[in-house]
């Protein structure tokens, strides 16, 4: 209908006349009000009008039927720039909300009240339960038909853990596929103690898990609230449960920078893969983790995992939380802690367990966007040498690609000949080279690698009814994308990889713009249907194709991008892995941009396009804390930002810090100022201070990663997982544990003259001095005006295993350098650690037993030393040769080893800070050894 000029009436465009059908819109309540004027002059017009005047009536009961004030979601009505009489002369529920962090619309379609589902039926085992859901009366209908019957099936997975599946009675949605993420295997016997009791109401439906000891719920989606009830229509699900943010403290649900901190503040959290600088705060970024952990007043841990690739809005509130996916099948793991650390080994006994990097890759790793030439690279693994500064890997970004094709290098600047006597050097030098990969691969008939892959159609299809290639445009222009849920897809890649690595003996692939990231929007446009429910992508309720690939577009087994489009890292990163790992029979070194659960079992992830800013100095902490929940224990930051040019003191405070990230990597944008570390004579004194630590730590480091792959534990920790019942410690973020035996506390402001620093009660001693501090739980305040102004910190009570080093060496050229013990005692001299060892290179060392494994532990003031398995055949020629015992209030009168008494030359005691010093010991690595004082 047309509007005439008269204000809020419609007139029909096929009868000019005012004697046609006349619909006047008023709006004397809260509810509109429709008048229908009948002048009709023909017995046809008078059947048109008839069935005009039943179409606007059934208009007038639907609205009439509906309510603004039970509406429990908003669904857009209006558009940018919508008034309020505009929007009510639609019908339309017109509410402004003011703050409005997620953009929620104005104006918006009236809606039912959700009434939720019933329990019909129940059938149970020991093992769990299985329950029939029908909906309770007319579903809201807010964003596509409501399902009619559901089952909700309860597994008892174990004593930890309780499974909640809900889906459809007929069945058919979309799951994550288990060659992607392989699920456990479910229950063959009743839990003999579970720490959970599972309860359901029946109408509405709702269910809640509870400790068994103590009855604290964790997860309750019970409610009579229509605006949390359970929505289970075509392309939306809706559930909520109950917490409480004054006795709960909520983190994860990735991937974020948030500007309010580490622990999560009310608000909606969007995941949806998605290329955009993580210096962006408060917006979905490259991977999608729907994983939240909660700690309560008394320390005690549990977690939720929600195994959905769909995109989703998590929104968070004092007192509630609630899942708004897109599709999927609601599948929730949860997991019972009690411990911090028993959440994360919950959560990747689901997952899988991280992966265990090859040692080198714990060294000093240098990139830069912009180097104009293989010439250039070997200037800068030149000058760090020179500058004394260690470096075990360098970097290329796109700029070695000709004409920035995956799997080539330019001809001109980075000659084939050249790079391969560069990367000859490096290896006898033992160091490594990496080089990315992008998603995209070039559309050009002169391209092996896109023709190849043309010919054995691995490429993400445009829809459903056009089985030609989806194509994009990203760096070489227009491009296709690898789907990699295809079986020969993932062959294809294996020989590219093949190829690739038979030109140039690559030790790494680096992984970027898996998102996808398309740069072409407009053509994305085109074949883009809009979900009637808008997720707030990129913070703004962006189109989900907005630079990436459109959601009809086909992967294998007919599975859209709708569905699977955070999936695409993933399934990359499994590929190249066993691409790599098949070809090198070597571990794989990888490192990705975009992750889904399951991504650390693969690779590593760095945080992304951050920025040189202050703000993302201090997000880098949270970003590596996050990911470490989501066990992908390799992470860290571009040390001294990506963006925009950085300073002096700036870069300085970043490699203080940035020397202790799990992976640890200088890396700059182009047309940014070069930021080496040794470009400025105070930056390179700091660098060779904390990254000589760092390279002493390499065996505590490579011991931590040994139990992340074994056991599923962290090896950067928030402060909360070793001190949990200490509340002081749970909304830390600019600190952090590197294990359980190391603290960092780091410089975070600009111009800073001092660092200030939480100490949890108990012992500490400065790595740096060895200086005792000893703490009651207190705030302690540092001079940061010295040297080396980051605080690292060793806990009282462990035992810190490290290397000798010699600056500028490599990792591999430290391989004949002897271990060292650094005891910390606690307040009854007690202290303990553990050190893995392998050769650091090979696949699968612990599954086939060939590592060796120590345990040691101090009491009553001897120092033992056991070996608890012995299968590294290099273990007899590595030797423990020094040990610094930290917190004696006095010189022993004499030092034993094996109970023979050392001569004094070998041992030293400095009064000033109670540290015994014992050198020579000349012990194998696989002997049991004791050493007294």
């Amino acid at each position: 209908a047309a509007a005439p000029a008269g204000k809020g009436t419609l007139r029909s465009r096929s009868e000019p006349s005012p004697r046609a059908v006349i619909v006047s819109a008023f709006k004397p309540t809260n509810k509109p009000f429709f008048v229908v004027h009948i002048m009709a002059r023909s017995s046809r017009r008078t059947a048109l009008a008839v069935a005009c005047l039943v179409s606007v009536l059934s208009l007038s009961a639907a609205v009439h039927g509906a309510s603004c004030s039970a509406t429990p979601l908003r669904r857009d009505c209006g558009y940018v720039g919508i008034d309020q009489q505009s929007c009510e002369a639609k019908g339309c529920c017109w509410a402004p909300l003011d703050p409005n962090p997620s953009n929620e619309p104005w104006c918006y379609y009236p809606g039912a009240a959700a009434l939720g589902y019933d329990v019909s039926s129940k059938t149970s085992s020991s093992t769990g339960l299985s329950l029939a859901l029908s909906l309770a009366g007319q579903g809201p209908a807010l964003f596509g038909q409501d399902t009619a019957d559901l089952v909700a099936d309860v597994s008892f997975d174990n004593d930890e853990r309780v499974h909640v599946k809900i889906s459809s009675k007929s069945g058919g949605e979309y799951e994550v596929p288990s060659s992607i993420l392989p699920r456990p295997a479910g229950p063959k016997t009743a839990p003999s103690s579970p720490l959970y009791k599972f309860s359901y109401t029946s109408s509405p439906f709702g269910f809640s898990v509870a400790r068994a000891d103590d009855g604290t719920v964790l997860f309750n989606t019970s409610t009579t609230d229509g605006a949390r009830q359970l929505i289970y229509e075509d392309d939306f699900r809706q559930i909520s449960t109950s917490t409480d943010l004054s006795e709960f403290t909520t983190y994860g649900l990735g991937e974020h920078s948030n500007s309010k901190g580490f622990p999560l503040a009310p608000g909606t959290y969007t995941l949806w893969a998605k290329d955009i600088p993580s210096a962006t705060p408060d917006v979905n970024l490259y991977g999608s983790h729907p994983l939240y952990v909660q700690i309560d007043t008394s320390g005690r841990a549990h977690g939720v995992f929600l195994l959905n690739s769909n995109g989703m809005d998590v929104e968070l509130t004092d007192t509630s939380l609630t899942y708004r996916t897109i599709g999927g099948v609601l599948d929730f793991y949860i997991l019972m802690g009690p411990t911090p650390a028993d959440v994360v080994r919950q959560y990747t006994d689901i997952v899988g367990r991280p992966h265990l990097p090859p040692k080198w890759a714990l060294g000093f790793h240098q990139c830069k966007y912009g180097y104009t030439s293989i010439y250039e690279v070997e200037e800068v693994v030149q000058n760090y040498t020179a500058a004394g500064i260690p470096l075990d890997t360098m970097w290329t970004d796109i700029d070695y690609m000709d004409r920035y094709r995956d799997f080539t290098f330019d001809p001109k600047n980075f000659p084939v000949s050249e790079v391969r006597s560069f990367v000859d050097k490096l290896h006898k030098n033992g160091q490594q080279y990496v080089v990315i990969v992008d998603a995209g691969i070039a559309i050009a008939n002169d391209y092996s690698t896109y023709t190849d892959g043309l010919a054995k159609g691995v490429y993400v299809q445009r829809s459903a009814s056009d089985s030609s290639p989806f194509d994009g445009r990203v760096w070489p222009g227009p491009a296709v994308f690898p789907d990699f849920l295809n079986p020969t897809t993932q062959s294809w890649w294996k020989t590219q990889v093949s190829q690739f690595l038979s030109s140039v003996p690559l030790d790494g692939l680096w992984l970027d713009m898996n998102e996808v990231s398309n740069f072409d929007n407009d053509k994305a446009a085109t074949y883009d249907p809009k979900p009637l429910y808008h997720i707030n992508n990129g913070g703004s309720h962006e189109t989900l194709r907005y630079k990436g690939m459109n959601v009809t577009a086909v992967h294998h087994g007919g599975l859209t991008e709708y569905n699977v489009h955070n999936l695409f890292g993933l399934s990359e990163t499994i590929a190249t892995r066993h691409a790599l790992e098949e070809v090198t029979k070597k571990r794989s070194f990888i490192i990705s941009r975009s992750t889904f659960p399951g991504t650390g079992t693969h690779a590593g992830h760095w945080t992304g396009d951050n920025a040189a800013t202050w703000n993302d100095l201090r997000w880098s902490i949270q970003g590596m804390l996050d990911f470490n929940l989501f066990g992908v224990p390799m992470v860290g930051s571009d040390i001294c930002g990506f963006l925009d040019d950085t300073t002096e003191e700036l870069c300085s405070r970043w490699i203080e810090l940035g020397a202790f990230y799990p992976f640890s990597r200088d890396h700059s944008s182009i047309g940014t100022a070069p930021q080496e570390l040794y470009r400025w004579p105070s930056v390179a004194a700091i660098a060779r201070t904390v990254l000589s630590a760092r390279y002493q730590l390499v065996p505590y480091f490579y011991t931590l990663f040994a139990d992340a792959s074994n056991i599923g534990a962290t090896v950067a920790r928030p402060l909360w997982f070793e001190f949990n019942t200490d509340t002081s410690t749970h909304l830390i973020d600019a600190q952090f544990m590197l294990g359980s035996a190391l603290m960092v506390t780091p410089v975070l402001q600009e111009g800073a003259k001092e660092v200030t620093g939480y100490f949890p009660a108990t012992r500490w001693y400065s790595w740096w001095t060895g200086e005792l501090l000893d703490s009651r739980g207190a705030q302690h305040t540092f001079d940061a005006t010295g040297d080396v102004k980051v605080q690292v910190h060793i806990r009282g009570g462990s035992i810190v295993p490290v290397r000798d080093y010699k600056a500028p060496q490599t990792v591999k050229s430290m391989e004949n350098n002897a271990y060292g013990m650094i005891v910390a005692l606690d307040g009854d001299s007690r202290a303990s650690g553990s050190l893995y060892v392998d050769d650091g290179e090979s696949v699968g060392t612990r599954a086939r037993g060939q590592y060796t494994e120590l345990s040691m532990a101090v009491s009553e003031r001897s120092l033992l030393s056991s070996v608890t398995h012995d299968g590294y055949a290099e273990a007899s020629n590595k030797k423990v040769d020094f040990v610094s015992v930290l917190g004696l209030s006095s010189s022993p009168r004499k030092v034993k080893f094996n109970g023979d008494e050392l001569p004094s030359s070998q041992w030293s005691f400095d009064q000033s800070v109670g540290r015994l010093n014992v050198v020579g010991l000349g012990a194998t690595l696989n002997e049991r050894f004791e050493l007294s004082w």
